[in-house]
């Protein structure tokens, strides 16, 4: 049994009788109809015991003419034996290639991410690589189009392995900061220049093996662009760089020794099965490194949710404080004086109880203004029957130091959700609380406009301002309106200097009914 791969046609010739003809692969009959269904070319013939022939044999190969596939020699036991031990290691390939495949995909539908969309990219084309080379396509069908026929495909497949691996380096090593966007560029350069290579040859009607010596230099030089990424992220202390490296490199060096196949004598098929190998090693480690990777994100997201806990109580803590401070000082005090009064209303007489009378309804009044008062800061109740603008109305209109001047529109018809109104007015109380405590400001301006989906919060005082960088990490307060907004699909921004005041920003796109989902 006579036993070689990667070759388009082969003739076997005894004695110099042709015995047969070998058909150039698929064009016959599909593998599955061959009498060993294998993508390997097969000769027989009978060798009696005692007796010597020679075998002559003529070749076509259209690609790699100076690197033949070797040439085996067996008796028909072992060379079935070598054949099969060949084919499972190609489907142990393509097993392990569909796993890793259907785990990403699995990944991508799951989460949505633009990183695993880009493995499952990585993993298909190299899948799609090793199934072209070996021509699994014949197990269904001998109708083989041109392109396929020709090995065209095959450049094809390599720019885009390429293209797709440049991406996904870029998404799996967080490649996106100010000192990485000129080797981006670089990358994007290259990208350009292989698609317009490959768009040329197509509208040409060019064959790309005959040209793929001019790919050569921009697929290599996007290679290590990629490699240069890996360097980034050793320096910037990025462990699972050091996976990427690992899976990485060896696939490079076999795709840069292919890339000069024109000037060395290696078998085209024991580059392939490097190649095979070195992929599966890579998207193994690829795999393992996206594994870990998701981990560590979910450890960070832990770390930032334990962050917000603690802002949370924090916020929680010091309102508590507030609230007891209030009820000390102010309702404390009221009580104590209201409970003097009835003590001297005891000792005196009729004709001096009007004054004390008097006296101590005015205590009870403002006690029960106080207790309304601390009743909004812990839960705004009213809020619900009165709504935002009247709500911030009666409790700021009438304030005399700082004056509040309070502007609305789009509001006239329409009430916004309750989850919508709390938080809203969770900031705004904040705010005046921050300005009471900090800003010994003499105007507030509150405005609030609702136009379309989208709703805009202005806050302005003229007091002292503050510089927001100092207190971005302290301010608990500022930390916990600025969650309550991304919660709410907005943004804050906060605009003050030492000296000029402070303006408060916040934009939350907003359709009814869309944030009642939050209030889980």
């Amino acid at each position: 049994m006579f036993v070689t791969k990667g070759i388009d046609f082969l003739e076997g010739y005894i004695q110099g009788s042709r015995l047969q003809f070998l058909p150039q692969i698929g064009t016959v009959q599909p593998l599955c109809k061959r009498i060993y269904p294998t993508n390997f070319l097969i000769y027989t013939f009978t060798l009696e015991p005692g007796k010597t022939n020679r075998l002559f044999l003529r070749v076509k190969e259209n690609n790699y003419k100076l690197s033949l596939s070797p040439f085996y020699l067996f008796e028909k036991t072992v060379g079935q034996e070598f054949i099969s031990k060949q084919t499972l290691y190609q489907h142990l390939y393509v097993g392990g290639m569909m796993l890793m495949l259907c785990f990403g995909i699995a990944l991508m539908l799951l989460f949505r991410s633009r990183l695993y969309f880009l493995y499952s990219a990585c993993v298909s084309t190299s899948l799609m690589v090793m199934l072209m080379q070996n021509e699994y396509y014949y197990y269904w069908t001998s109708a083989i189009p041109e392109i396929v026929y020709n090995k065209d495909v095959f450049g094809i497949l390599v720019v885009s392995i390429a293209i797709c691996y440049f991406f996904f380096t870029k998404e799996f090593l967080k490649i996106n900061k100010p000192s990485d966007q000129f080797w981006l560029k670089i990358g994007y350069v290259l990208i350009a220049i292989l698609l317009i290579l490959l768009i040329t040859t197509y509208i040409a009607d060019l064959r790309l093996f005959e040209l793929r010596a001019v790919f050569y230099p921009f697929l290599d030089g996007l290679f290590l662009v990629t490699l240069l990424f890996a360097v980034k992220s050793f320096r910037r202390k990025y462990k699972p760089a050091w996976l990427f490296a690992f899976a990485t490199v060896p696939v490079i060096v076999i795709g840069f020794i292919e890339s000069l196949s024109n000037w060395h004598q290696i078998a085209s098929s024991q580059l392939f099965n490097a190649y095979y190998m070195g992929t599966l090693w890579e998207m193994f480690l690829l795999t393992l490194g996206i594994a870990y990777r998701f981990y560590l994100d979910q450890l960070q997201l832990l770390r930032v949710k334990e962050t917000q806990y603690r802002v949370e109580m924090q916020t929680r803590h010091e309102e508590r404080e507030r609230m007891a401070r209030d009820l000390h000082d102010k309702m404390g005090a009221l009580l104590s004086a209201i409970r003097l009064n009835v003590g001297l209303l005891k000792k005196m007489s009729s004709e001096n109880m009007k004054d004390v009378f008097d006296q101590t309804d005015q205590m009870l009044l403002l006690a029960s203004e106080e207790c309304r008062n601390i009743a909004h800061n812990i839960y705004p109740a009213a809020l619900l029957q009165l709504g935002l603008l009247e709500m911030i109305t009666e409790m700021y209109g009438q304030i005399e130091s700082p004056k509040f001047t309070i502007h609305s529109e789009g509001f006239e018809k329409d009430r916004l959700e309750t989850v919508m109104e709390v938080t809203l007015y969770s900031i705004i109380q904040e705010t005046i609380n921050n300005i009471f405590k900090h800003a010994e400001a003499k105007e507030v301006t509150i405005q609030l406009t609702w136009y379309k989906k989208q709703i805009n919060l202005i806050i302005e005082d003229d007091g002292r301002g503050f510089e927001p960088s100092l207190v971005k990490k302290r301010g608990m307060g500022l930390q916990s309106m600025k969650r309550r907004v991304a919660i709410m699909n907005g943004k804050m921004e906060i605009d003050s200097k030492p000296g000029r005041g402070t303006i408060i920003l916040v934009k939350i796109n907003y359709s009814a009914g869309r944030t009642s989902r939050f209030l889980s």
